[in-house]
């Protein structure tokens, strides 16, 4: 009688972990009616990678300029990025991104690269500039969980760990008592975590964009290419520098000096001479913006370089 009551009690655990799991399910199945929208870059490497590093942050920057929420200026042969006072109100990893370069890192919403050693002296500041990166990540993921891509499954995660676990440790104490018992906490418990496990990650619209993304970056390597408008190029080299193809986009396609033809007033070089929406790029430079991202996120204790140009080249 008591194994049987402890029984009953196991099958009512299980079914409210399997109800709280259907209950996640069926919110996305609705949500995903609507059709995807388009995704940043860092949000772009992220569905495909769950990470972020410096060629994220470099690619996001470039297409806060494309998108117009950032301009760029060239003050004593330094390049000085500036919120524009048009800038668009964007999703939640967004308006983080541009809080946290223009005015963390950069001060009163302009940027320049070598705000990046200025911000990052000390171990402190160091240790800063890490956590607003996995807080610009977990952004990201919250993004991505609105559009319907991810599955939101932080709390019904933790409501079936713990079912999980009163299942496994129920098991146990009737191990020598009642094998039934025993044998139905485990299977419940094992049930449960393949469950949680199989749907900590993308949801149908998420593989389905997935699928696109890596299509997308194929075509990005390819050379097989139709013929595209300076703007889609500009896009697609941002894109490039996120999905971490950039060497073989730029095999294909030579990034132009907008300079020599005179599209703006100022001299900033633009990634092929097109229409005024098109980004301004220029190759030399982003490896130096790289750089500088990427230099406290894999070498936080480096000393510090005698001059900018050294800190660049990595002398």
């Amino acid at each position: 009688m008591y194994a049987d009551l402890v029984v009953f009690m196991v099958i009512i655990l299980f079914l409210t972990a399997l109800f709280v799991y259907l209950k996640v399910l069926s919110n996305y199945k609705q949500s995903n009616v609507l059709s995807p929208q388009s995704l940043s870059p860092a949000a772009a490497y992220y569905l495909l990678q769950r990470s972020v590093s410096s060629s994220q942050i470099t690619g996001m920057l470039l297409y806060e300029v494309y998108k117009g929420s950032v301009k760029v200026e060239n003050k004593n042969n330094e390049y000085v990025y500036k919120i524009s006072d048009e800038s668009q109100k964007g999703l939640l990893h967004e308006s983080f991104f541009l809080k946290w370069i223009f005015y963390s890192i950069g001060s009163s919403g302009n940027f320049r690269t070598s705000d990046i050693w200025n911000s990052t002296i000390t171990s402190g500041e160091r240790e800063k500039f890490t956590e607003s990166m996995e807080e610009w990540k977990n952004y990201i993921e919250k993004d991505l969980i609105e559009k319907g891509y991810l599955y939101n499954m932080n709390k019904a995660f933790k409501i079936m760990m713990l079912v999980s676990l009163i299942l496994m440790i129920t098991g146990s104490l009737f191990l020598f008592e009642s094998i039934i018992v025993t044998i139905i906490s485990w299977s419940g418990t094992v049930i449960i975590l393949l469950l949680a496990v199989s749907r900590k990650g993308l949801t149908a619209a998420g593989n389905k964009k997935k699928e696109e993304l890596n299509k997308y970056k194929k075509n990005l390597q390819s050379t097989n290419q139709v013929d595209k408008s300076p703007d889609q190029l500009t896009l697609d080299y941002i894109f490039s520098i996120s999905l971490n193809t950039k060497s073989d986009f730029t095999d294909h396609y030579r990034v132009l000096d907008a300079s020599e033809v005179r599209i703006r007033q100022d001299v900033f070089p633009l990634y092929m001479a097109g229409s005024g929406a098109a980004l301004i790029i220029q190759q030399e430079d982003i490896e130096d913006l790289d750089s500088a991202f990427s230099a406290y996120l894999y070498s936080p204790s480096a000393e510090s370089p005698d001059t900018i140009s050294d800190f660049f080249s990595g002398e």
